[in-house]
């Protein structure tokens, strides 16, 4: 399919609106990718596999589906050897690994007797071990736990002991009488990581100690008393060896996702796929869709309605559309603003969806051909860029489309021969019209 006509019968607005239904960026950027399929298997297979999905969730009302991040960038980062993951994003993974699980079993236990949705939940994959490790070490802000490791518990201990300890200390020395009038105010802070008291800066000199800090309007320095030199070192020292445990604990877990970063991705995509899925049942649902009959020899639509004008919300007037077997060719003639245009943008569309796996806004029953190409000579085609004529734009679109036709195709022109002399045009579309029908 050539994106032109793709683009001529505004196809990427009705990707637009399918990709308003999906809950991840993933799924997002999926939908707005699909493009036509040409081999009549494929088109059939994942036509039927919408359908499916579509009664799956007719009958189990819901689908456990929730947002879900995009872990590709984090897998990419852990399949260096010696990189670390980030607890973030150490837990973006746990949750595709959660979302995985629940969906694989909700698709094993649902979806047994749905021949084209079997192979899902065996590619939805379950990581016990991973999930229980991830569990354990990180809590629901990506922080590690205590629990990560004995040798974190243990220094976190000591840490916390060391800092209670030197915030007694100073608090002490805040209520002390020696010091009342050199103090600015009745608390304790952190400067350059140390722990700090306000003093006023006409009584520094009564205090011995480190000034670690000035306030803004100079009245005030934060001041480290001697005797907090040594503890305030000390916190120091723990603090880097809870770093080094942190660190090393994040390595771990790093590898033990790199070990799965395969898998990972196979059940990545598979819950993107889902996501698609969801949002084509979604938008079918939205738009009253049905499945067509692919590969019938004549187009026959009941009841079809232009999906974007659909999307606007205001009515819209249904058209039926046949084209018996044997008739290769249908001429729309009416007055201006009478649907013409519509008509034939509506007819494209359906056929566009229902090769891309979507649901057509049609009543069942509905027949289509399976097209090897649907092209499109619709509006203005008149180019600047290549200093072009409105007519000759459409000339050289229709030449391109003839040199490459393959039956079996949908053509859609609108207004052929337009922008010139009537009587030249009219021979040239009479032309045009014959030279496709006996091809």
């Amino acid at each position: 399919m050539r994106e032109r006509d793709l683009a001529a019968l505004e196809f990427d607005k009705v990707l637009l609106l399918l990709a308003n239904n999906t809950v991840s960026s993933a799924g997002r950027e999926a939908c707005l990718e699909i493009r036509p399929r040409t081999v009549a298997d494929q088109v059939h297979g994942e036509s039927e596999r919408t359908w499916q999905f579509f009664r799956l969730l007719e009958e189990h009302l819901s689908l456990p589906l929730r947002e879900f991040p995009d872990i590709r960038p984090a897998l990419q980062w852990a399949a260096q050897v010696g990189a670390a993951l980030e607890g973030l994003r150490l837990l973006e993974v746990l949750e595709v690994i959660v979302l995985s699980r629940i969906l694989s079993a909700f698709l094993r236990r649902h979806a047994a007797g749905y021949e084209h949705l079997t192979e899902l939940p065996m590619r939805l994959l379950t990581f016990p071990e991973l999930e229980d490790t991830l569990h354990r070490c990180l809590d629901e802000r990506g922080h590690l736990k205590d629990e990560a490791s004995p040798e974190l518990r243990s220094l976190r201990r000591r840490l916390r002991m060391a800092t209670a300890e030197i915030e007694q200390r100073l608090q002490t020395l805040l209520r002390s009488s020696q010091v009342k009038e050199v103090i600015a105010d009745q608390y304790i802070t952190l400067r350059n990581n140390r722990f700090v008291i306000p003093v006023r800066t006409n009584f520094n000199m009564r205090l011995q100690g480190v000034v670690q800090d000035r306030s803004g309007s100079g009245e005030t320095l934060f001041i480290e008393p001697l005797f907090a030199v040594e503890l305030n070192n000390r916190l120091l020292l723990i603090r880097k060896e809870v770093e080094a445990e942190e660190h090393r604990l994040y390595l771990w877990l790093t590898e033990l996702v790199r070990a799965e970063i395969p898998r990972l991705e196979s059940a990545f995509t598979a819950l993107t796929e889902v996501d698609v899925l969801h949002a084509k049942v979604l938008l079918a649902r939205k738009q009253r869709c049905s499945k067509p009959i692919l590969g019938s020899r004549e187009v026959r639509v009941r009841r079809a309605r232009h999906p974007l004008l659909l999307a606007t919300g205001k009515p819209v007037i249904a058209i039926d559309l046949f084209m018996p077997e044997g008739k290769s060719g249908l001429i729309i003639t009416g007055p201006n603003t009478g649907g013409k245009t519509a008509a034939l943008k509506t007819l494209g569309l359906l056929c566009l969806m229902a090769q891309s796996g979507l649901l057509i806004p049609a009543e069942e029953e509905s027949r289509l051909p399976f097209f090897s190409g649907i092209f499109a000579d619709i509006g203005d085609a008149q180019s600047l860029e290549q200093s072009l004529s409105t007519f000759s734009a459409h000339v050289r679109n229709v030449a391109d489309i003839l040199s490459e036709l393959t039956a079996p195709a949908l053509v859609l022109f609108d207004e052929p021969g337009g922008g010139t002399d009537p009587i030249e045009g009219g021979a040239l579309a009479c032309g045009l019209l014959l030279h496709l029908k006996e091809h």
